[in-house]
């Protein structure tokens, strides 16, 4: 799959419209239009933005990894878990000790 194809993709599974994707990043609808069909190349800052906005790795949305989802994880949990993956050593072990204390209370 092809970056353009990469893009929507994960915008649809993101529930974003391309204006939506397009002010998150900063730019206007027909530069994602653009993006999606191939008519225009994202720069840099463009690929980190949308990777972000859109919750995948930048190997996943450049199509040099495929994406690896756990079975029965949501496309909502794993978009945060990669958000995690982002944190400082000390910001992770913080949310990890929030998520131990939220689930003791479902035991």
């Amino acid at each position: 799959m092809d970056l353009g194809a990469n893009i929507k993709k994960y915008r649809k599974e993101a529930n974003l419209g391309q204006k939506e994707l397009a002010e998150a990043i900063g730019t206007v609808q027909a530069v994602i239009s653009g993006f999606e069909l191939g008519n225009k190349r994202p720069n840099p800052q463009n690929l980190i933005d949308i990777s972000k906005t859109l919750g995948v790795s930048l190997d996943v949305l450049l199509g040099l990894e495929k994406e690896k989802l756990p079975k029965d994880v949501s496309r909502a949990v794993w978009q945060r878990v990669q958000k995690i993956e982002n944190l400082s050593a000390t910001e992770k072990q913080s949310v990890l000790n929030a998520i131990d204390l939220i689930l003791k209370g479902f035991e």
